[in-house]
């Protein structure tokens, strides 16, 4: 049996703390592995490497920490933090942290490295803390449930101990973000009204459970927009990024009319939370009865949408980012079109506070259509 891996501290590298606001983006070239596919040993009895699972390690001052795994049975992305020695020049510390790599990988009791290929990216939060995600594509089949290790190392010398540490990271397969069925969470005792109204989402005992954090929050979107509440749950998937790509672990929940996505022409609405703080993110809904059948009235006022604007920022965000809107934010009045047919007016709301813009888009019937919050650095970086 292998020796038993400990949490490393080597010369002062530390790999820590989950952070959530984009920045500057440095992108490693993709990448090919070569080497041959290891065994693993999955059955009953088979030794397995004594392995304390330790997803954070110090290297010379640094610090990374793992906080998000992601895989599907062939895709995994590893969402992780650096946090670089506080007295270190901001500069210099960005080269730093651009240098460090996750690689080498090998899986349980095994020492050789498994094929895969792949990329890195790394981002700055503020002064000298970092964040980082790793994607890989194993070329070999891999256990569904297993503990990845993985070299920690600056450049491309992974054999020198100074420069060097290990990673020690629990991983189990997960359904791909966005895709329901494998993950369907049963909503009440009896199964049959999903997870819309009050009930609390229950997963599949299989399946890690939706945190109490985030349950709040999504117990908070189903009153802002109660409409939500006759949909039923079709899964719930955690990954270490947004849907529109910043590196930040998110919990995504899709929620169904039916519950079965084969039945076209019916509502269905998809939504991001932070990992961290369970803050809702990232809303969208299609479908609604606004878009499946003539409103009321085809136009509303620019004092309508304000009003209903303010009503979802004070249910979702509280008294202070409404005091913002009210001083800061603009609105806008258009046309939105559904399936391509089916055209309804909207009015999008947004302003920005404390380095985040927030928006909101109401439909013609006062629902709440999308909702995001988006770190202004993030914006930035997509011009």
């Amino acid at each position: 049996m292998g020796n038993k891996r400990t949490p490393q501290t080597i010369g002062g590298l530390v790999l820590a703390g989950v952070v959530t606001v984009a920045g500057i983006t440095a992108a490693l070239p993709g990448e090919t592995s070569t080497v041959q596919a290891a065994p693993v040993k999955t059955a009953t009895g088979a030794q397995t490497k004594a392995a304390q699972a330790s997803p954070s390690v110090t290297v010379n001052g640094m610090t990374v920490t793992v906080n998000e795994v992601f895989y599907d049975g062939s895709r995994m992305d590893i969402g992780y933090a650096i946090q670089m020695p506080k007295a270190q020049n901001e500069a210099e510390a960005l080269k730093m942290a651009q240098t460090i790599k996750l690689w080498q990988f090998t899986v349980d009791n095994s020492d050789k490295p498994v094929p895969y290929k792949g990329s890195q990216e790394v981002e700055r939060v503020n002064g000298n803390q970092f964040k980082g995600i790793r994607n890989i594509e194993f070329t070999e089949p891999l256990p569904d449930k297993f503990t990845l290790h993985a070299k920690v190392a600056f450049g491309n010398d992974v054999t020198d101990p100074k420069t060097t540490g290990e990673l020690d990271i629990p991983v189990a397969k997960q359904q791909k973000s966005g895709v329901g069925a494998g993950l369907s969470p049963k909503g009440s005792p009896s199964g049959q009204s999903g997870a819309g109204g009050s009930a609390t989402p229950a997963p599949d005992k299989a399946k890690e459970p939706l945190p109490k954090h985030v349950q709040q929050n999504y117990q908070k979107l189903l009153e802002a927009e109660p409409l939500l509440k006759g949909l039923k749950m079709t899964g719930y998937s955690k990954s270490p990024m947004t849907d529109n790509g910043q590196i930040r672990g998110v919990w995504g929940i899709v929620l169904h009319e039916t519950g079965n996505f084969d039945d076209k022409g019916k509502m269905f609405a998809s939504m991001q939370f932070d990992s961290t703080t369970g803050e809702l993110l990232d809303y969208g809904s299609f479908g609604s009865p606004t878009f499946r059948e003539e409103p009321e009235k085809s136009a509303q006022t620019e004092a309508f949408y304000r009003q209903k604007a303010a009503e979802f920022f004070q249910k979702l965000l509280g008294d202070e980012h409404v005091k913002q809107y009210q001083k800061s934010g603009t609105l806008e009045i258009s046309m939105r079109t559904y399936n391509k047919t089916v055209e309804r007016q909207t009015g999008t709301a947004q302003f920005d506070y404390k380095g985040e813009r927030f928006q909101i888009v109401v439909d013609v019937n006062g629902y709440l259509h999308t909702y995001n919050r988006i770190p202004l650095s993030h914006l930035l970086k997509q011009r």
